[in-house]
């Protein structure tokens, strides 16, 4: 399975720069034997395992098991990590804030940072007015995919690095022997705006970016998109465009006729009656007047304003006011409301590994060849010293009658072949490392998964239209 890296945002610059992680996917504890063997001693010192770093960055994630929610945090405590010296300071963050959603606003560009840049309005869950954030953070964040290679030794490695520690000592790869093959789909954007799969908004568009240059790019009309990488190669899926309109198909458009104009209505457009003082004339006995909504067309997803007769006069508009649930602010009531709403981009995932060296079951007289690999029991091991497994030799009486006497001998035991997860080195001096199960996959977490944006709707588009169509339509009005 692909590395699903974490977004990392820098807040600051240099030695007191902060990482800000978003871990995309679920963390994969992983850990080894490590240990030099000591001939003269004949055992392994020091023997341990690796430990994780404390870097999210330096770490393995597989395909994540609930939605990727784009938000953003604040570093709320730091702390050094257990290597961190007077002369080599290490720290990281330990603790955030709750995350907050960031908020993307119709016809706002996706690639935009979140440093206060949007022109409209600014609210949070409950609707009241607020600043955005200016600490570097991106309006949309990418999603990078990386490749996984296997060592002999079963340590799986990225591009970016998977950092392993023996105490504060890193231990590092060895020869790569397994490569992985992984293809990532995108099949649909949720709510679907488009005809067709994969459904996208009209001006938004997923990219593909292999890290060989290679690029592919979805749109409204392109169909599904899918980009192959084999480690270590990576692929970066990219958000861009903007939202439109159709996003908040709930509005209302209501337009009019002066009576016996010849005009012939759209029969999806409801005919309706203006409601009147009953002590001032009756504007419906002079005008008909039509109502447009989402109705319209079966139904169908579309721009309502450009049902508009142009040389109609426009008589009212209302903005999408339909509550729906979305965002993430644990205030009870606050996340549904009108005027917003959870986008989904779902993705699919295949993995393919190579496929692990032969391996030969243990056996008293089977030979192992130094290199290769057994199996005992359940477990792997790699065999870093061979020979062939002895079933020992019997001891002996001896002759103490005899001239000179012979002594009784012990003989030799068996070998028992390898256990444990760590190293094992038997009776007749063969040694054995174990193979943790991550280190012999051959396919891992393929599936699907998603990254959830929340839009805002500011009105700010709809009401333009309004007030242009009003402009357009003022000399008329005076008559």
């Amino acid at each position: 399975m692909p590395n699903y890296k974490p977004v990392i945002e820098t807040i600051g610059v240099g030695q007191t720069a902060l990482d800000v992680a978003y871990e995309i996917g679920d963390e994969v504890s992983l850990s080894y034997p490590v240990g030099t063997y000591d001939a003269n001693t004949e055992t392994y010192s020091p023997q341990g395992t690796t430990n994780s770093s404390s870097y999210e960055k330096d770490r393995y994630y597989t395909i994540p098991s609930s939605t990727y929610r784009q938000t953003w945090k604040l570093p709320t405590k730091v702390e050094e990590t257990p290597c961190s010296t007077n002369t080599n300071l290490e720290f990281y963050v330990s603790e955030y804030s709750d995350a907050a959603d960031r908020i993307v606003y119709l016809n706002d560009d996706l690639q935009q940072s979140l440093n206060a840049e949007y022109t409209g309005c600014c609210f949070d869950e409950n609707g009241n007015f607020v600043a955005e954030p200016s600490l570097n953070q991106k309006r949309v964040t990418d999603i990078i995919l990386e490749g996984i290679e296997i060592d002999k030794y079963g340590k799986i490695n990225t591009d970016s690095g998977i950092v392993y520690l023996n105490g504060c000592s890193n231990v590092s790869m060895d020869t790569i022997i397994r490569t992985e093959t992984f293809t990532v789909t995108f099949n649909s954007m949720v709510p679907n705006i488009g005809s067709s799969a994969p459904y996208l908004d009209d001006d938004v568009t997923v990219t593909f970016e292999r890290s060989d240059g290679s690029s592919v790019t979805a749109t409204s009309s392109t169909g599904t998109l899918s980009m192959s990488a084999t480690a270590p190669q990576t692929i970066t899926i990219k958000f861009g465009g903007k939202f439109g309109r159709k996003l908040f198909p709930e509005e209302t458009w209501e337009y009019y006729y002066e009576k016996n104009s010849g005009f012939i209505p759209n029969p999806d457009h409801l005919n309706y009656e203006i409601d009147f003082n009953e002590r001032k004339p009756d504007p419906n006995e002079r005008f008909e007047p039509y109502r447009i909504n989402k109705d319209n067309n079966s139904g169908s997803i579309v721009d309502l304003s450009l049902e508009i007769p142009n040389d109609s006069i426009l008589f009212g508009y209302g903005g999408d006011i339909t509550n729906r649930s979305a965002g993430t602010n644990p205030i009870d009531g606050s996340t549904s409301r009108a005027g917003h709403r959870d986008i989904v981009f779902n993705f699919s995932v295949t993995s393919t590994i190579s496929a692990f060296p032969a391996t030969t079951v243990w056996a008293i007289g089977t030979p192992l060849s130094t290199g290769s690999y057994c199996t005992n029991g359940s477990n792997t091991y790699y065999v870093e010293f061979g020979g062939t497994p002895s079933s020992g030799t019997p001891g002996t009486p001896g002759d103490p009658l005899a001239t000179p006497p012979v002594p009784p001998t012990s003989g030799t035991p068996a070998d028992s072949g390898p256990s444990g997860t760590g190293f094992f080195i038997d009776e007749s001096g063969m040694r054995y490392r174990y193979i943790p199960p991550t280190g012999l996959i051959t396919t891992a977490g393929a599936g699907d998964f998603s990254t959830t944006l929340y839009a805002m709707n500011d009105y700010a588009g709809s009401q333009k239209i309004f007030e242009d169509r009003l402009d357009t339509n003022s000399t008329r009005r005076e008559k």
